[in-house]
C-alpha cells in the first residue's frame, strides 16, 4: 500500500508523460528526485527525514499539492491534527478536483472532533458529485455528530428526492426521529416505506415491531393481520396474533392459544421463547404450579419440535424448579447441559438443587465440573467449598473457600456466605483464631445478620472461655430474628453449655420444627437428650444427624459410644 500511495503521489505531481520531443528542465528533474527521496524515507518509516524532504519540495514549488498531501498523511499518523489540516487545506486549495484530499481532510476533522467542518467538506463533495450517494450519507453522518439532526434529515430528504424512497434512507430518518423523541414522525417514516412497497412483509414487520415498542398493541395487531392477509403462513405474524384476543388476566387461555403456532417447526425458537419468558417470570414470582403446568404443556411441544435446543429444556427446568418440583427440574437441567454445557445459570440452578436436597456428594461433583468450565466464577468455588465442608473435608474446604473469597470482588452477599462457611470449617479443624477472624469479617459486612450471629455463637459456646461472648451473640440474634430456627438453636446451645438443660430443651424444641433436617441441630438435640439420660432418644437424633449429611468424627464417636459399634 505504501508503494501504491507513492506512485499515486508521483502521478499527481507529474500527470503527463513527457513525449520524446519534450525537454525536462534541470529544476524539474531535481524536484522529481526530491519527491522520490521523500517518498523513500516515508516508506522506510523515517518520518522526520521525509517531512524535511517534502518541505524542500514545497519550498521549490509552494503549490505542490502532492507533497502537501503526503505531509498531511504523516502528521495524521502522528495524531498532529492541526498540522494535518493545515497541509490538507494547501493540497485542496491547489487541486480542488482531487476528492481523496477532501476525504482525508474530513477524516482528520473527525479525529480532531471538528465534525461541523467535516460535514462542510462532504457538503462540498455533494455539490461537485450530486450523484454520489455515499457523500450524502457521510454528510448526514457528520451533521448528526455535530448535533445538527434537523439538517441531517434534510440531507436524507434531498437524497431521497434524487433516488426515490428506499429502506436505507427511511431507516436512518426513522432512527433520527426516535433520537429526537418525535415518535409520530418516526412512525410516519415506516408507514411511508410500507405504502411504497405494500407487498413487502418485512417492512410491515418493522412497523409492527415499532408499534409494540411504543406499547401500541392494537396498531401492531392490525399490521400483523395485514401481513397474514398477504402471507397467511407468516410464522412471526401468526405467533404475534396468537392469544391477541384473550383477556390479559387469563394466562391459561393465552397459553392454550399458542399451541398451534408452537407446533410449527418453521417458527423461530427465539420467537416462541419470547412468548414464554413473561410466563416463566410470573412463575418465578408466584411459584404457581397451575400456571407452570400450563406453560409446561408448551415446553413439551417445544421439546418435540425443537429437540436439540438447550434453551427449551432450561425453560422447562425453571418452570419446574420455581413451582417446587426440584427433582423433575434437575432432569431438565441435566438434559440442557447435555446439549449445551456453556449455560452457566443452569449449572448454578443444578448446584442449588443438590444443596437444597443435601446431596453434597453430587454437589461436589457438579461444582468441580463447573469449575473447569467457569474458572472465574466465585459462586462455583463457594459451592465446591461448601460441599467439601459438608463432606467432612475441612482442609480442602478452607482452601477452596479462601479462593472463592478472593474472587468474590464486590459481591458482599457472597462474601458473607463464604466467610460463614470458612468460620465453620476452621472451627471444625480447631483453628479457632482463623475461625474467629472469618466470623468477625462477616459481622463487619453485616453486623445485623442473625445467621452470622447465631452460627458464631454456636461455635464459641463450645469454648468455656468464650461462653460469655457466645451468650451475648445469641441474645443479639434472638432480638433480631426471634422466630428464626437458627437463633433459637443458638440460644438453646448456649444454655446447654451453661448446663441449664431444661431451659436449653425449651429453646431446642422451638428450633426443631423450623429445621427438622439440620444436621447440627439434630446432633445438638441428641447431645441434650444424652445429658438428660435419654440414651435411646440421643442415638435416634445422632443417627438422623448422620443421615442428614453430618460427616464429623465427633458424631461417629458418640454413636459408637452408645452402640458399641
Amino acid at each position: 500500500m505504501r508503494f501504491l500511495h507513492a506512485l499515486l503521489s508521483l502521478a499527481v505531481l507529474f500527470p503527463a508523460i513527457l513525449s520524446a520531443q519534450e525537454r525536462v528542465s534541470e529544476s524539474q528533474v531535481m524536484l522529481q528526485q526530491m519527491f522520490i527521496e521523500a517518498n523513500r524515507e516515508k516508506l522506510l518509516g523515517n518520518y522526520d527525514k521525509a517531512i524535511t524532504r517534502y518541505n524542500d519540495v514545497m519550498k521549490e514549488d509552494p503549490r505542490n499539492h502532492a507533497a502537501a498531501y503526503e505531509l498531511a498523511r504523516i502528521y495524521d499518523l502522528r495524531s498532529d491534527w492541526d498540522e494535518a489540516v493545515r497541509y490538507l487545506k494547501i493540497a485542496v486549495y491547489n487541486d480542488a478536483s482531487n476528492e481523496w484530499y477532501q476525504k482525508l481532510l474530513a477524516d482528520v476533522y473527525q479525529k480532531a472532533g471538528r465534525n461541523k467542518e467535516a460535514a462542510s467538506v462532504y457538503e462540498t463533495l455533494v455539490q461537485k458529485s450530486p450523484g454520489n450517494e455515499y457523500y450524502y450519507y457521510k454528510w448526514a453522518f457528520f451533521l448528526v455528530k455535530a448535533g445538527d439532526v434537523a439538517r441531517a434529515i434534510q440531507v436524507y430528504e434531498n437524497l431521497e428526492a434524487r433516488t426515490g424512497i428506499n429502506e436505507e434512507i427511511v431507516r436512518r430518518k426513522h432512527a433520527l426521529f426516535i433520537g429526537t423523541g418525535d415518535t409520530k414522525k418516526a412512525t410516519a417514516e415506516l408507514v411511508r416505506l410500507v405504502n411504497a412497497f405494500p407487498k413487502n412483509t418485512s417492512y410491515r414487520h418493522l412497523l409492527a415491531g415499532y408499534y409494540e415498542q411504543l406499547g401500541d398493541r392494537n396498531s401492531a395487531m392490525q399490521v400483523y393481520r395485514d401481513i397474514l392477509a398477504i402471507t397467511p403462513s407468516d410464522p412471526k405474524a401468526n405467533l404475534a396474533i396468537a392469544g391477541a384476543d384473550v383477556k390479559e388476566s387469563d394466562d391459561n387461555e393465552y397459553l392454550a392459544s399458542l399451541k398451534p403456532v408452537f407446533e410449527q417447526a418453521d417458527v423461530e425458537i427465539d420467537l416462541k421463547m419470547g412468548k414464554l419468558l413473561p410466563i416463566i417470570t410470573k412463575v418465578v414470582q408466584t411459584g404457581s404450579p397451575t400456571l407452570a403446568d400450563a406453560a409446561l404443556e408448551l415446553t413439551d411441544i417445544l421439546e418435540r419440535v425443537h429437540p436439540t435446543q438447550a434453551k427449551v429444556f432450561a425453560a422447562a427446568g425453571d418452570l419446574l424448579y420455581h413451582s417446587g418440583r426440584h427433582s423433575n427440574a434437575m432432569v431438565k437441567y441435566q438434559r440442557t447441559l447435555q446439549l449445551d454445557k456453556s449455560v452457566y445459570l443452569v449449572w448454578e440452578q443444578l448446584m442449588r438443587i443438590h444443596l437444597e436436597s443435601r446431596d453434597f456428594t453430587s454437589l461436589a461433583r457438579v461444582s468441580e465440573q463447573a469449575i473447569d468450565l467457569f474458572p472465574n466464577k466465585a459462586f462455583v468455588y463457594y459451592m465446591n467449598g461448601l460441599a467439601a465442608r459438608k463432606n467432612g473435608q475441612m482442609n480442602e474446604a478452607a482452601d477452596v473457600l479462601d479462593q472463592a473469597f478472593l474472587m468474590a470482588g464486590n459481591d458482599t452477599n457472597l462474601k458473607l456466605d463464604i466467610l460463614v462457611q470458612l468460620g465453620l470449617a476452621h472451627y471444625a479443624l480447631l483453628n479457632y483464631e482463623e475461625g474467629d477472624n472469618a466470623f468477625e469479617a462477616a459481622l463487619k459486612i453485616n453486623p445485623q445478620s442473625a445467621q452470622v450471629l447465631s452460627l458464631y455463637s454456636i461455635c464459641l459456646a463450645g469454648r468455656a472461655d468464650k461462653l460469655g461472648k457466645a451468650a451475648t451473640l445469641a441474645k443479639s440474634a434472638q432480638e433480631i430474628a426471634p422466630n428464626q430456627s437458627l437463633s433459637q438453636h443458638a440460644q438453646g446451645w448456649v444454655l446447654f453449655q451453661q448446663k441449664s438443660y431444661a431451659d436449653a430443651r425449651q429453646w431446642l424444641d422451638k428450633a426443631l420444627p423450623g429445621a427438622p433436617n439440620d444436621p447440627m441441630l439434630l446432633e445438638h438435640y441428641g447431645d441434650l437428650l444424652f445429658q438428660q439420660n435419654d440414651t435411646a432418644g440421643a442415638l435416634q437424633y445422632w443417627i438422623k444427624s448422620r443421615d442428614s449429611g453430618n460427616r464429623t468424627d465427633s458424631l461417629d464417636k458418640k454413636i459408637k459410644l452408645v452402640t458399641g459399634q
